[in-house]
């Protein structure tokens, strides 16, 4: 019996090693994709449980306090918190503070925009008579903006020995005509602008890990003689820029002391009298004429020295500066009389009469596009954020016991940059990593004023205590909460943090789940600057990876089940379809049916056995001993041998009937109907593999979308890359090879019509235009309606765009064209074979 074993699949080897093959694979890959599976689900809930927690777990804001889009995307901007109405009193704070489930609840406060002191700046006194004209600048990073210009003049010394030292001087700045008069020149810095947030030290410092004692200092040292007034401690945050530059033209002036006289005289100043004096008189047109005058002098020559205060300019910290010979800037702690010269400084208090109130951004969404809208300009500067002037107190000099309130910066705290961390809770007032220009890759900043697009970081730090002072009885915007007692992001720490964010959700409030917290990148289309790459913080993000990774592992699983046992089908009924005229021949020479499947079903379970050591051999040297493998290892065990059987039972018992046809007027309709049985299970094979192919490929762009928007999400999906790609792969080959293999049954089952159309004298040309009409028209058909379900399947689990439809058209017309590839091919080699034949 060995023997006749041997001859047989020495007589048909392909088919024999081929199945041999085909079980050997399912063997192999079914355990794996098990073991796979079930391993993946762990490390992404590993991943997800060392990674996704943050600094805090729980957002706290009043109702209604969430944007448009984070309602549509569940997004916020870095430093998110950095502007607020309130909403929350000091007491619910309080309340929430004092569960012993919470160990952390750190409030935040935006106060607003304050202006940093007035301050001038001095520069090198050159012989007069001269001009000095200091063009300001502010930018963005990637564009530069004028931001005002002033011009002062020492022309000659006055006369008649009046102040004999002092020189006849101009300025267009009120403010500096006193420092010009005694022999100083200078200029005063623009005014710039710097949020100001309210915390509570102890839980902001247990949160950030940042050193918050400077704020019980019991001494503060006052900037101004004022008795009345009260100073607020504020703690400076390091880094944060400030950005203004100076373009100073020094000109000295072909201009004659009769020329000045004659000038003086146009605008009726006397001899004695100081050209700067015009600049108070409330005729603008005698100040005009000066002006107009002095800016058409002749300059002997032109020097510029560019100054850029931005490395040097602080938020709070009440400093002077002058330049020296060399137009450096020398700070107050660097300054030295000896070297420097006599200087001369002056300082405004009033400008902490008022502060600013700056609104969120106001974005729109169209479909995917999101966009900023200008709403003001200052000069060429675009403002994008209503911004409210709010004068909350009145300066008085006079008025010595009045109570004035103002900041005195008593620390540093150092800024928490940007981390490209797997995790990310915004602390929604620290970062400075504000985003890109897409069309240059420019690192974008704000300006110096209040209303930039641009979510600015906190410059300055206060105690809680004063929130109430500036915001009223409910100043609190949010309050972040970190749990006790718990170490990732379980399914029980999961529990528990949702259980407290009921709790407080019933207070009134509005609560946010942030474990998962993660970077994502988003393109704004801001008006007047650009499209701006912007780093954003997804909420929440672990729930979205786990789902996205469990749906796609279950349809990977379900589909590559699906493909493996259509494989089977296919090939056992092939196999069946191969014995029947073997099993017709032995039972003419005298073999019994018993006899004859008994033969069958040991060549069976030879190829069985084979196949079953060949996959424990690679399952064993790859995997070693995992239950997870052995059980899976079983398990396709059990589902070949079931398929094989149900295969063979249903050939054994169905009822062969005469095939009857009635002549129809369309030999193509004809030959598809006579042939239908074998059409038929062709199509079936074909509207599987489009249903499977073009609804599991854009899953998998779909799941990959999902989860590379965050880092979180980036780092899971990478670990995972590889077994994805291998099961989808494994599947697309899988499903093709068998499909090839239906069509290749398919001709040669239609061999015979094939010999006939030759004989009665068809063309070549003309079977093949034939058979590729019949071709098109029932791949269109399946492959149509295979789309129509895999439509439906992705609808079931994502919102239907473009792309996804684009997608799987293509996949269904790649699938339409690769029929007819290998069917033309397959043709050609049966019609090639009944020329020779014929």
């Amino acid at each position: 019996m060995f023997h006749i074993h041997w001859q047989h699949i020495k007589s048909r080897p392909f088919a024999y090693f081929f199945t041999l093959l085909l079980i050997t694979i399912i063997l192999v890959c079914l355990p794996i994709a098990a073991s796979s599976f079930t391993q993946a689900n762990e490390q992404v809930k590993g991943d997800i449980t060392d990674f996704s927690r943050g600094e805090y777990d729980l957002l706290v804001r009043p109702k209604n306090a969430t944007s448009l889009i984070e309602k549509r995307l569940g997004l916020v901007e870095q430093n998110y918190l950095g502007v607020g109405t309130g909403g929350i009193t000091l007491d619910t704070w309080k309340e929430i503070q004092t569960d012993e489930r919470i160990e952390i609840a750190a409030p935040v406060a935006a106060l607003g925009s304050f202006t940093k002191t007035e301050t001038s700046f001095q520069i090198p006194k050159l012989d007069p008579p001269v001009r000095y004209t200091a063009q300001y600048y502010t930018d963005n990073g990637a564009t530069s903006y004028k931001i005002g210009k002033d011009v002062g003049y020492v022309l000659h010394p006055l006369p008649n020995g009046q102040l004999v030292e002092n020189n006849e001087v101009y300025s267009s700045n009120k403010r500096m005509v006193d420092t010009w008069l005694n022999n100083t020149p200078g200029f005063i810095l623009p005014a710039s602008y710097h949020p100001v947030v309210a915390i509570d030290p102890e839980s902001e410092a247990a949160l950030t890990g940042i050193d918050f004692s400077p704020f019980q200092t019991n001494s503060l040292e006052p900037y101004f003689d004022m008795p009345g007034a009260k100073e607020i401690p504020l703690i400076g945050v390091e880094n944060t820029k400030t950005p203004i530059q100076a373009s100073i033209t020094v000109e000295p002036l072909n201009f004659t002391k009769t020329e000045l006289q004659q000038l003086k005289d146009d605008v009726g100043l006397s001899e004695q009298e100081n050209l700067g004096d015009i600049i108070f008189t409330d005729d603008l047109r005698l100040i005009q004429t000066v002006k107009q005058r002095l800016a058409t002098i002749p300059a002997l020559e032109t020097n510029t020295h560019t100054v850029d205060f931005s490395s040097v300019l602080t938020s709070f910290e009440k400093d002077w500066y002058m330049l020296d010979d060399a137009y450096e800037i020398v700070m107050h702690k660097d300054y030295d009389l000896a070297k420097h010269g006599e200087a001369l400084a002056i300082s405004n208090i009033n400008v902490h009469s008022s502060f600013f109130k700056v609104s969120p951004l106001d974005y729109k969404l169209d479909g995917e596009d999101i966009y900023v809208n200008l709403l003001n300009q200052e000069g060429d500067i675009p403002i994008h954020r209503d911004v409210e002037e709010v004068n909350f107190q009145t300066y008085n000099a006079e008025a010595k016991e009045e109570e004035f309130v103002y900041f005195v910066e008593v620390a540093k705290a150092p800024l928490q940059e940007y981390k490209n961390s797997l995790a990310a809770s915004p602390h929604g007032i620290y970062q400075y990593n504000y985003g890109t220009l897409q069309a240059t890759g420019e690192a974008l900043h704000p300006t110096h004023l209040a209303g930039d697009f641009l979510p600015t970081p906190a410059h300055g730090l206060v105690p809680l205590e004063w929130a109430e002072f500036f915001k009223g009885n409910a100043p609190i915007d949010a309050i972040r909460i970190k749990v006790a007692n718990i170490t990732g992001y379980t399914e029980k720490a999961a529990s528990k943090i949702k259980e407290i964010a009921e709790d407080i959700e019933a207070k009134g409030l509005h609560v946010d789940i942030i474990a998962g917290a993660s970077h994502q990148t988003l393109v704004l289309d801001v008006e007047k600057i650009g499209k701006v790459e912007q780093p954003w913080t997804t909420l929440g993000a672990a729930d979205k990876i786990l789902n996205s990774w469990n749906l796609f592992s279950i349809a990977t699983g379900i589909t590559f089940l699906l493909v493996a046992v259509l494989a089977l089908f296919s090939r056992f009924q092939v196999m069946q379809t191969e014995q029947q005229p073997e099993r017709h021949r032995l039972a003419l020479i005298g073999w019994l049916p018993t006899t004859i499947n008994r033969f069958y079903r040991q060549q069976w379970f030879g190829q069985c056995i084979l196949a079953i050591i060949t996959s424990m051999i690679i399952l064993f040297v790859t995997f070693g001993t995992p239950s997870i493998i052995w059980f899976g290892f079983g398990i396709s065990i059990v589902i070949i041998l079931v398929i094989k059987w149900f295969v063979g039972y249903i050939y054994t018992n169905r009822n062969e009937r005469p095939i009857k046809i009635k002549p129809r007027k369309s030999l193509l309709l004809t030959n598809m109907y006579y042939y239908r049985h074998h059409i038929l299970a062709t199509v079936y094979q074909v509207l599987l593999t489009t249903c499977l192919l073009s609804f599991l490929l854009p899953l998998s762009y779909i799941t990959i979308r999902n989860m590379t928007e965050t880092t979180l999400g980036s780092y899971i999906h990478w670990q995972m890359n590889e077994e994805q790609w291998i099961l989808v792969i494994g599947i697309s080959t899988l499903t093709l090879f068998t499909l090839v293999e239906s069509l290749f049954h398919l001709w040669k089952a239609r061999k015979n019509n094939l010999y006939l159309l030759y004989k009665i004298g068809w063309k070549n040309k003309h079977i093949r235009l034939q058979l590729r009409k019949e071709t098109l028209i029932w791949s269109c058909v399946s492959t149509g309606v295979g789309f129509i379900v895999s439509i439906f399947l992705i609808l079931l689990t994502e919102n239907m765009t473009w792309l996804l439809t684009g997608a799987s058209i293509g996949i269904a017309i790649g699938i339409v064209i690769f029929i007819l590839i290998i069917n033309e091919y397959i043709a050609s080699q049966f019609i090639g074979r009944i020329q020779k034949e014929g």
